[in-house]
């Protein structure tokens, strides 16, 4: 009998080891391979959000730049146009211009993009003069280049390829001639080192001239804030890898902490870049609203601002007025003293012009040595009233540099039938005829129409 219970104990043995074994593939491997898998999947699906989301930013700031870099260029031509040689009906003859004067006419708009400042040291603006739109050899002269002064006045080829192999000119060529300006990217030389790096910039057709404006930013920054992203983003899922090979109990939990901080790093960096784009957005448009030297509103501005209170007064019959003044012998200031005293001359001026007026009136730098005043709700009387207190103040005043300025004044009142047009040239004709009698003086339009 004792024979047979031992023989029945041996027959019968539950074998734990195996159980334990079963229980360990059936439940445990499964768990292991459904939360690894699970963990891979979250981890390359936060790895593509992050990428996504670097790309829409990288995006974003590119297209801000390529923004910038294209007002840039247009705030060039404008002043080009409209400022150096002039928006009247003269201007197709002041394209026949002879050797000297083309020269004249050159240095001046060199002195110009010389004199230009950007955010960025390495911006500046150059142009090149179309010779041949078919392109090859010779096809275009080196006009202005702040970067590269020794190569103006040379040749360039359409044939010449940056060190990738590239054929930016060829390029830029094309794009000018389809659709007279582009964006293009290459390789070139930073400005005042040997430095070459991947450029983006913007080139427009200036059509009276066959002269291709452009300018242009580095991508440096950009490219390695991005490379060194995708590096942070390698790491941390390779680290993730190993993290859910080792503690596959903890795969879930560390995958939710990774998400948080993932959502929070990606957060941080939108916000910061949202600042910086803000930041884009508040310069570009002072940039495009305010003369860089005095800091009041530019032409551009100016004339937004008058078609809409001329709007305003055809519509609710309100009167306002304009004042244009010019300083007296501007010109023998920078003959005598310089262009820097006569900068000087311009930003003291400014300001005693904003001081001597209404909050509600338009201030502005109408073009070279002119400012423009707009009268809100103002009639004749109250706009020649100011325009003499202003001619008083400035006649009295003690500028650091010239002593003795003044400043002839003409004054026009809005009338039913004007546009912007007919009220400035009827102050133009009035601040005309101050000068003719003698400056110093404050003339009234003709009442009737020009």
């Amino acid at each position: 009998m004792s024979t047979l219970v031992g023989s029945t104990r041996s027959d019968v043995k539950i074998k734990k080891n195996r159980i334990r074994l079963y229980f360990y593939i059936g439940t445990v491997v499964p768990v292991f391979v459904f939360m690894f898998v699970y963990s891979l999947t979250i981890t390359n699906s936060i790895k593509k959000q992050h990428i996504a989301s670097i790309d829409q930013l990288s995006e974003s700031i590119l297209i801000e730049k390529k923004l910038f870099i294209k007002n840039s260029v247009e705030q060039a031509i404008y002043i080009i146009d409209n400022i150096y040689l002039g928006k009247d009906d003269e201007t197709e003859a002041k394209f026949q211009l002879s050797s000297d004067e083309k020269t004249a006419f050159e240095n001046k708009v060199r002195r110009y993009l010389y004199g230009l400042k950007f955010i960025d040291k390495d911006q500046y603006i150059w142009i090149n003069s179309i010779i041949d739109f078919n392109g090859g050899d010779d096809y275009a002269q080196r006009l202005i280049h702040p970067n590269l002064p020794e190569t103006e006045g040379g040749l360039l080829s359409t044939n010449t390829i940056d060190f990738q192999g590239n054929k930016p000119y060829e390029v830029e060529l094309a794009g000018i001639r389809e659709q007279g300006e582009l964006f293009n990217s290459y390789y070139f030389k930073k400005m005042g080192s040997n430095e070459v790096s991947n450029k983006l910039s913007y080139a427009k057709l200036y059509e009276p001239l066959n002269w291709v404006v452009a300018t242009g930013i580095y991508l440096d920054d950009l490219e390695n804030y991005i490379e060194l992203e995708r590096q942070k983003l390698n790491e941390v899922y390779d680290s993730q890898k190993l993290t859910s090979t080792i503690l596959v109990a903890m795969t879930m939990l560390f995958t939710a902490i990774l998400i948080y901080l993932f959502e929070r790093n990606i957060s941080r960096l939108v916000y910061s870049y949202e600042k910086e784009i803000s930041g884009y957005s508040r310069e570009l448009e002072k940039l495009s609203t305010t003369d860089k030297l005095t800091g009041l509103s530019n032409r551009l501005f100016l004339d937004g601002i008058l078609e809409k209170v001329l709007e305003k007064s055809k519509r609710y019959k309100t009167p306002f007025s304009i004042i244009l003044i010019d300083i007296d012998h501007f010109k023998n200031v920078n003959d005598t003293f310089g262009h820097q005293a006569g900068d000087t001359l311009l930003k003291e001026f400014s300001a005693l012009l904003k001081s001597n007026t209404r909050s509600s009136d338009a201030v502005g730098r109408w073009g070279g040595e002119e400012f423009l005043i707009i009268c809100m709700e103002s009639g004749q009387q109250g706009a020649v009233q100011l325009a003499e207190t202003l001619r008083g103040k400035i006649a009295t005043f003690d500028f650091s540099i010239v002593s003795g300025a003044s400043a002839s004044f003409g004054v026009s009142s809005f009338l039913e039938e004007d546009t912007p047009e007919r009220i400035i040239e009827r102050a133009d004709k009035a601040l005309y005829q101050a000068k003719r009698q003698g400056r110093n003086r404050v003339v009234v339009s003709a009442s009737g129409l020009s």
